[in-house]
């Protein structure tokens, strides 16, 4: 075995590279695919507008619009916020908008808890033009299974090396009802 490797250590050494690599490359995915992009891949922006209120939702608008046409960004860019209400100017201005539901976990909460979630959640899209909604990841199942008809965005904390986070992130990638998934 030893006379094998030592007549053969460089394709040893190749191997060992190769594999690194591959497992490099399965764990950094996102940052591959920067690194090596397809063709013809698009940047878009997603702007999460946490202080978005009735004194500034003008102003805001007016300006994503002026950036939008100077850097030519139709098409590119999501409008988040939790003022479900003043999505509905961005959406008119052909915005992509995602009401960024309030913060709950759905798994520790009980059924009446769960109805008054979906009320909330309800009231507060139905005054309003949003395209899709956004939340935790733990949310995501709560807002496929109450409001199927709009895309769902969430983000997915990362564990470089958790069998649970990597089945959890597989699931996710492929479930056709999520829009967009941010992985960190």
């Amino acid at each position: 075995m030893l006379k094998w490797i030592a007549s053969n250590k460089y394709k040893l050494m190749a191997f060992i590279i190769g594999l690194y690599l591959v497992v490099d490359v399965l764990q950094h995915k996102g940052q591959t695919r920067v690194l090596f992009p397809q063709k013809k891949i698009t940047a878009s922006i997603w702007l999460d507008i946490k202080n978005l209120d009735n004194l500034n939702a003008s102003s805001v608008l007016h300006a994503l619009i002026q950036l939008r046409n100077k850097y030519y960004l139709q098409n590119r860019i999501l409008v988040e916020s939790g003022s479900a209400d003043l999505l509905t100017a961005f959406s008119d201005n052909n915005f992509f908008t995602s009401y960024y539901v309030p913060f709950f976990n759905p798994y520790k909460i009980n059924k009446e808890e769960m109805n008054v979630w979906v009320d909330n959640i309800s009231s507060a899209i139905s005054k309003s033009k949003i395209n899709a909604l956004s939340g935790y990841y733990f949310q995501s199942s709560f807002l496929k299974h109450y409001f199927p008809q709009y895309p769902v965005l969430t983000w997915i904390d990362n564990s470089s090396f958790s069998l649970v986070n990597f089945l959890f992130q597989r699931k996710i990638n492929t479930d056709k009802s999520i829009f967009i998934a941010l992985n960190p």
